[in-house]
């Protein structure tokens, strides 16, 4: 019950970088102390997908007590606006509401609140990345966090939802890289609609 194969996301690796000033979105997936939170690119352009920022959990005694830092979270985002030209940006609101709030008042409206705990909404998106993963059309920086996060993410169905989870609700093996990505290609997908109009006709 795989979400997506391994051999997929070796495959749609394409090792490069991202130049300052290119058009892109982010996606935001943030957490506490226990989970990983991420800040993940994706082009325009091409919809290639890298990470900005990941923080995790140190494993044994460092991790004991240990918080995400969220200044530098807070920085990082005030960076990637700063070295990319960002159209817009998707935040998971959990646990970092505030924070969104504020990234609003300054960025305006390229930050959007966009809740993941959305079953109608989360499903369609998760959709559309792996079905272009699966169809070659999208591509990752091969970022070994992010390779294992995808690695780590497991079918969770809700209805008629394809949605993602960990292999145990305890479990330490990480799937935020998923979300982060998600969001961010979702946030692409957007900005394309917005600019050229839906594709059905509607």
């Amino acid at each position: 019950d795989a979400w997506i194969p391994d051999d997929v996301v070796k495959r749609q690796i394409r090792a490069e970088a991202v130049d300052p000033g290119a058009r892109i979105t982010l996606g935001f997936d943030g957490s506490l102390n226990d989970d990983a939170t991420v800040l993940i690119g994706c082009r325009v352009s091409d919809g290639f997908i890298f990470p900005v920022g990941i923080w995790a959990k140190p494993s044994g005694p460092e991790g004991n007590w240990w918080e995400v830092p969220r200044s530098d979270v807070l920085s990082t985002i005030r960076e990637a606006f700063g070295r990319y030209d960002v159209v817009r940006m998707y935040a998971d609101p959990h646990e970092w509401r505030s924070d969104i709030d504020a990234l609003q008042e300054e960025f305006g409206e390229r930050v959007s609140p966009w809740a993941t705990s959305r079953d109608t909404a989360m499903g369609p998106a998760l959709d559309r990345l792996r079905t272009d993963l699966m169809n070659g059309v999208a591509w990752h920086s091969g970022d070994p966090t992010v390779v294992e996060h995808f690695s780590n993410a497991y079918v969770r169905t809700r209805g008629i939802h394809r949605l993602v989870r960990k292999e145990h609700a305890k479990s330490d093996r990480k799937i935020d890289s998923v979300i982060g990505a998600t969001l961010a290609y979702e946030a692409r997908a957007d900005v394309l609609t917005a600019e050229t109009g839906p594709t059905d006709g509607t």
